[in-house]
């Protein structure tokens, strides 16, 4: 009976332990708090529509129905491949970087799909250090809107309109700022009953500042500096969900930049981006091993600094990115070499 008692308790006390949660301000004070949550909140501003097929008897543009069956055709690949991406890159993440970020992920289905639009939606995270009796805190909350791109029809990109920050959950010290990397995922429902999934690319901010009570969310709107890629929307499709990771980062320890050029390299290799013009997207995936390859032999033939330094700034992460590493720098320092030569000799 005691030990039955014991455990109990040992369990509890466990229980609550496991139950707590650790966030920094912006002092890098750490705060201890029982619960967070995360939601997606739609907005009723709908400032894009998705296409609609337009009926006509004039003579059709062959050329522009071809291009939108060969994007509807890739766009139906994309979920499973999409998921063996980010498998693999979250993994590349997680072995370097797991103990300097922290990772957020939500999905919420959009009930105001029946009207075909694309809605501004908010994305906020909050945390309760008392209890869910009292109403809990903003730690980080982003408002993303929809823009169409002028003169491009069928178009648009989602851009922050306004950052809200008052914790981290990485641990920081007084002065630091995150850095986040956005990932927004658009499913919608075609007229033939299929899914159809847009993953659009990553958005960087880079040392975002911590949000003053005093003058409220920081407006991030002009220029529509942090934005998605342009993406082409579905022609008589509904938006039935969205999906968003946000991957914070300590920025003394790792960047965004750094997490963005391991998602850069790899992504391709299993994923169809959503973008324009689509398919000189997908042959460039396909082709993106004999590349890396093809551009090393390139950088060999030349075999200058810049020529390693070009293979290097595109390929990072590459299949010859050490080699190109230690070719950059013997050109830095040609005198090491010369040295080694001498000693040797003697």
């Amino acid at each position: 009976m005691k030990n039955s008692v014991l455990i109990l308790i040992l369990s509890i006390m466990f229980t609550n332990l496991q139950a707590q949660i650790n966030v920094y301000n912006k002092q890098g004070e750490k705060i201890t708090c029982v619960a967070e949550d995360i939601d997606i909140v739609f907005q009723d501003k709908c400032n894009v529509s998705i296409p609609q097929t337009q009926k006509s008897e004039g003579k059709s543009d062959d050329k522009l129905e071809s291009a939108t069956a060969v994007a509807a055709v890739l766009s139906a690949a994309i979920p499973a491949l999409v998921n063996a991406s980010y498998k693999f890159a979250d993994s590349l993440i997680a072995k370097n970087i797991r103990q300097y970020e922290a990772k957020y992920e939500h999905s919420q289905s959009y009930l105001g799909a029946g009207g075909k639009k694309i809605p501004d939606f908010t994305v906020e995270r909050c945390v309760w250090q008392k209890g869910y009796s009292e109403k809990g805190e903003t730690a980080l909350k982003f408002v993303f809107k929809a823009d169409t791109i002028p003169n491009l029809s069928n178009t648009m990109v989602y851009y922050i309109d306004s950052i809200e920050q008052k914790y981290t959950k990485v641990r920081i010290k007084e002065n630091d700022r995150p850095d986040y990397s956005i990932v927004i995922t658009l499913s919608f429902l075609k007229n033939d009953g299929t899914i159809t999934s847009f993953n659009l690319n990553p958005i960087t901010i880079r040392s975002s500042k911590f949000t003053s009570p005093k003058f409220g969310p920081t407006d991030v709107s002009k220029d529509k500096k942090y934005r998605t890629d342009i993406f082409v929307l579905p022609t008589d499709a509904f938006l039935t969900k969205v999906s968003v990771q946000i991957i914070e980062t300590n920025p003394r320890k790792i960047s965004a930049e750094k997490v963005l050029a391991i998602w850069n390299t790899y992504k391709d290799d299993v994923k169809t981006g959503i973008t324009t013009p689509i398919v000189e997207q997908t042959v460039t995936n396909i082709n993106k091993y004999a590349d890396d390859n093809e551009q090393w032999k390139i950088a060999q033939s030349k075999n200058t600094k810049e020529s390693y330094q070009a293979y290097w700034d595109k390929y990072p992460f590459g299949n010859h990115a050490e080699e190109a590493k230690e070719k950059i720098k013997a050109f830095n320092n040609p005198d090491a070499d010369n040295k080694n030569d001498s000693e040797g000799n003697e």
